[in-house]
Order: structure tokens, then C-alpha cells, then sequence
């Protein structure tokens, strides 16, 4: 029964900073509802980058690492996923770099089903 399951984060690589530091605040979060999991960890991982941690250029950087081209392609070209970032920053297009970024961390976690 769909009950039965709940999904928790996992992160698929450890090779970043920003996402095993948001890892480690998430990680024992359990829910049977995957959807408020995905939107909420956008959402808290949006929210972290924009703490006075960071600054412009540490998210320069993340995108930088990622590679330009691969951003343009995945992210800005990409009009479902380009919708979808502006929805995030409110189409306040100077947060844009921030909602990039936030698309590139997501992208080191995924869901996985657990079993009560």
C-alpha cells in the first residue's frame, strides 16, 4: 500500500560543499508526501544560498564549476526549467544566479522510498 512508504533525502555525491552542508540539516527528514519533500528542499536549499554565508561569488563559482555552457543548455535555454527557476525567485531576474545555483545543488540529492 502507498501509505506504507515514506521518502527521505539522500545526497548522490559527496563532492560539494554547499550540499553536504545542506545535507547534513535535511537528512533525517521522513515524509510519505514526495512532493512536499521535493518542494520544501528546493525551497530550504533557495533559502541557504541566499544566507550572508555566501557570497556572489561563491555562487558565481558553483555555477562556474558546473560550466556555462552546460547552464545555458540545461537551465536558461530550457524553457520548462526556465519557468521554473523564475517561479522560484519570483521572476526577479536578478536573483537568477541564485535560482541556477539552486538547480545545480538539487541536483546532488534524490528521494528514496523507505519502508515503515
Amino acid at each position: 500500500m502507498e501509505e506504507d512508504y515514506k521518502y527521505k533525502i539522500i545526497i548522490k555525491k559527496q563532492d560539494n560543499d554547499v550540499a553536504n552542508t545542506i545535507f547534513h540539516k535535511v537528512k533525517n527528514i521522513v515524509t510519505p508526501n514526495k512532493r512536499w519533500l521535493v518542494n520544501n528542499l528546493k525551497m530550504f536549499t533557495y533559502n541557504h544560498l541566499r544566507l550572508p554565508l555566501y557570497n556572489k561569488k561563491d555562487i558565481e563559482l558553483i555555477i562556474y564549476e558546473y560550466g556555462i555552457q552546460n547552464v545555458l543548455q540545461y537551465f536558461i535555454l530550457n524553457k520548462k526549467k526556465y519557468n521554473e527557476i523564475m517561479e522560484l525567485i519570483e521572476s526577479e531576474e536578478e536573483k537568477l544566479i541564485y535560482g541556477v545555483a539552486t538547480e545545480i545543488i538539487f541536483e546532488y540529492f534524490e528521494f528514496r522510498i523507505i519502508t515503515n
